[in-house]
C-alpha cells in the first residue's frame, strides 16, 4: 500500500531534472553509428528499408523461416 507521498513520487520519477535530457538514441540514429557512417563517407541521413524482392504474401510467410536457423 502506498502512502500519499509515495503515490505522488511514482508517476513523477520520469520527469527530468532541470537541463537534463531524457532522449536516448540507439541503433542507426546513435551518435556512434552516425559518426562511423560520416567517417566512411556513406551517411545519407536517411535510414533505408531493404527491399527483399518478395511479394507481401511471400514475405509474411517467410518470417518464421529465419528463426529456425538460430
Amino acid at each position: 500500500m502506498f502512502t500519499a507521498l509515495d503515490w505522488l513520487a511514482q508517476p513523477t520519477t520520469h520527469i527530468p531534472n532541470h537541463r537534463e535530457h531524457m532522449v536516448r538514441y540507439y541503433g542507426h540514429y546513435s551518435n556512434k553509428s552516425r559518426g562511423q557512417r560520416i567517417k566512411a563517407g556513406r551517411d545519407d541521413g536517411i535510414a533505408q528499408i531493404i527491399d527483399t524482392g518478395l511479394s507481401n504474401k511471400a514475405f509474411r510467410k517467410s518470417w518464421a523461416l529465419d528463426t529456425e536457423d538460430i
